[in-house]
């Protein structure tokens, strides 16, 4: 059994954050959750930030350890993410995933998510973009 929450954790999350997003900066501007067992061990954590002069949320990180895999926390934290950006009058809510990340390309649009191509290419051509409307 796992626990999603809130979080402003900082340093846990940059912690977190180097395992799969080593290199990339570390977006701390962001609103984090994170997923924790029954010990209290962080096991999964995601990240978004609303622009509210685009209309948008942006679902910027989410990893689960392997411990962790197969609970279905991906979809969970995106339910959570999509109520938040809800919460904060967003229209839509976008992100992406690397070309070869087909778990969590089949998560997202089972969470309703579409592909679509953006106006400009904001992380590169090498991936998939998708977004959802609110």
């Amino acid at each position: 059994m796992y626990t999603i929450r809130r979080t402003t954790d900082m340093d846990a999350m940059r912690r977190l954050d180097k395992i799969e997003f080593d290199g990339c900066e570390f977006p701390a501007d962001h609103a984090w959750w994170v997923a924790v067992d029954k010990m209290g061990e962080t096991v999964a954590y995601a990240s978004a930030v609303y622009r509210p002069e685009l209309g948008y949320v942006y679902l910027s990180r989410c990893m689960v350890l392997p411990k962790a895999r197969g609970a279905k926390l991906q979809r969970r934290l995106l339910r959570v993410r999509i109520a938040w950006a809800k919460k904060q009058g967003a229209d839509r809510v976008i992100t992406y995933t690397l070309l070869k990340n087909y778990e969590s390309l089949v998560n997202l649009v089972k969470a309703g998510f579409r592909f679509y191509e953006p106006d400009n290419d904001y992380v590169g051509k090498d991936v998939h973009y998708y977004k959802l409307a609110l």
